[in-house]
C-alpha cells in the first residue's frame, strides 16, 4: 500500500458539520487543520503525471488528481469516483494506527469466537 498525507479541515464555509479532506495543502477557508498520512489501496495506483503532480488511478483505468476523488464518508477519508459504467465506488483510506486496531479488533473476536 502507497502513502499519502492528506489535511481533515474543520469549519470550512457551507460545510462547518462535517470534514473536509484535501491533498497537497489545506482548505483555504478551514478554521483549523490536522495533517494526517493514510494508506491508499491496492486497487488504486499512484503516479506521477507530465507536470510532476500525483495522480490516482482506478481500478478500472481511469485517472484523477486526488482531490476531485478525496471525499468525506461518515466522517472517514475515502476515494469515490464512478466508473464506465456510472456505477459509484468507494475505496477507504485508513491510517497505520486505525487498520492496527482493526486487525485487533478481528483477533479477538476470532478468540471469543473459539472459547465460546
Amino acid at each position: 500500500m502507497q502513502e499519502i498525507k492528506i489535511y481533515k479541515n474543520y469549519g470550512v464555509l457551507a460545510a462547518e458539520k462535517r470534514k473536509v479532506y484535501t491533498y497537497g495543502g489545506e482548505h483555504v477557508h478551514a478554521t483549523c487543520s490536522d495533517e494526517m498520512t493514510v494508506l491508499v489501496p491496492n486497487e488504486w495506483e499512484l503516479y506521477k503525471n507530465q507536470m510532476g503532480n500525483i495522480m490516482a488511478e482506478s481500478p478500472w483505468g481511469w485517472c484523477y488528481e486526488i482531490n476531485d476523488v478525496l471525499t468525506d464518508v461518515n466522517g472517514h477519508p475515502a476515494f469515490r469516483a464512478m466508473d464506465e459504467s456510472g456505477r459509484p465506488h468507494i475505496a477507504h483510506l485508513y491510517t497505520v494506527e486505525e487498520l492496527e486496531e482493526k486487525k485487533r479488533k478481528e483477533e479477538r473476536k476470532k478468540k471469543d469466537e473459539k472459547s465460546n
